[in-house]
């Protein structure tokens, strides 16, 4: 079987980093509410914590298993109900994956 990439290589500020775009069947301001709303984003990726009218938030994958701690997610570009731009590092990995 084979996949489909659903992302892409890029650079940003100089370092390595992917680049995933998305389309979804739904309303505008049904999407922004999923990506935007606490108890929304929850019920399909994640959480986040604090205040992103400060640029940043601690944001924790919910399914992905109980070793994920939460990343710092920096806001890039929010233009409600249309933009919304974020990054985040994960923390470097040594060859072993650990």
């Amino acid at each position: 079987m084979t996949s489909t990439p659903t992302g892409r290589r890029v650079t940003v500020d100089g370092l390595d980093s992917i680049a995933f775009d998305r389309t979804f069947r739904a309303g505008i301001k049904d999407v922004w509410a999923a990506v935007t709303e606490p108890d929304r984003l929850a019920r399909w990726i994640g959480e986040w914590i604090g205040d992103p009218s400060t640029g940043s938030v601690d944001f924790r994958m919910l399914y992905e298993g109980d070793e994920h701690q939460a990343e710092l997610l920096t806001i890039q570009e929010c233009q409600a109900p249309t933009v919304w731009s974020s990054s985040r590092r994960c923390p470097a990995r040594n060859s072993s994956g650990t």
